[in-house]
């Protein structure tokens, strides 16, 4: 039999498979647990990494071919997540196919993606690529070589982007406290031309303007999926730029009192 032709047809069903998930136009949470991963975005792409070294698809005589493969997965993967990140900022769900996820996303919904990449690194660089070094023992030692640091250099490309996740994460916080902050305008105008006294407590916005982000790193999702520096990480990240915000608003009214 034409091997080609097979890894054509395995080509085409493994690949397919992955980018039938990735073209939903939401993330879609599983139920249940597999490999603690929470998006089937997520677990489809594992089970087609799998798929590709698996006794009953393998063949030996076309373990490159499997091996690019693999690291399309990876990149199909990373792309998709790029590309919806970057719709996101462009604030434009029609820029490509696949990006309408990251436009309805909230900041709870992107927990999931930090969590999913970080758990497939975690076993591409791992049992997954100990895996395929043991199936193809019988290569030169330079050959295992290039194949484990191709796999784990397709783990490190799609964890690079975990910095962008957050940094969407961020963004949407920091709108949110923006909305509350905007009540600083009306200060001037409170007691300008009035005979009001001097106030005595905090404006009303004081204590909203932080209140998203209080929610979101106390919510039960952050407390499950993120860990520890994770939330230190966004948590310094939003606060430095809601108060670079505050800063601006407080120095524009500043100046126009004047």
């Amino acid at each position: 039999w034409n091997i080609g032709v097979y890894f054509s047809l395995r080509f085409q069903e493994i690949a397919g498979a992955l980018d039938s998930s990735l073209m939903v136009a939401g993330l879609v949470p599983i139920q249940g647990n597999f490999q603690d991963l929470t998006l089937k975005q997520s677990v489809s792409l594992l089970e087609c990494l799998r798929s590709c070294w698996k006794d009953d698809v393998l063949v030996l005589s076309c373990s490159d071919k499997f091996l690019r493969l693999s690291l399309q997965l990876l990149s199909r993967y990373s792309n998709w997540l790029s590309a919806g990140l970057a719709a996101r900022k462009a604030g434009n769900a029609g820029s490509k196919p696949g990006s309408e996820w990251a436009i309805s996303a909230i900041p709870d919904d992107l927990i999931y993606i930090i969590h999913d990449v970080n758990c497939i690194v975690a076993e591409v660089s791992g049992d997954y690529v100990g895996h395929i070094l043991e199936l193809l023992s019988s290569c030169s030692a330079e050959v295992v070589d290039l194949v484990k640091q191709s796999i784990l250099q397709g783990g490190n490309s799609l964890k690079d982007l975990v910095p962008s996740v957050m940094n969407s994460i961020i963004e949407m916080l920091v709108e949110k406290s923006v909305e509350d902050l905007r009540q600083l305008k009306g200060i001037t105008a409170t007691y300008r031309m009035t005979n009001k006294p001097l106030p005595v407590r905090h404006s009303p916005y004081v204590s909203a303007v932080l209140r998203p982000l209080k929610a979101f790193l106390d919510g039960e999702r952050a407390a499950t999926y993120l860990t520890r520096e994770i939330r230190n990480d966004l948590l310094h990240g939003a606060a430095f730029e809601i108060t670079g915000c505050y800063h601006e608003l407080a120095a524009d009214l500043v100046s126009v009192a004047r």
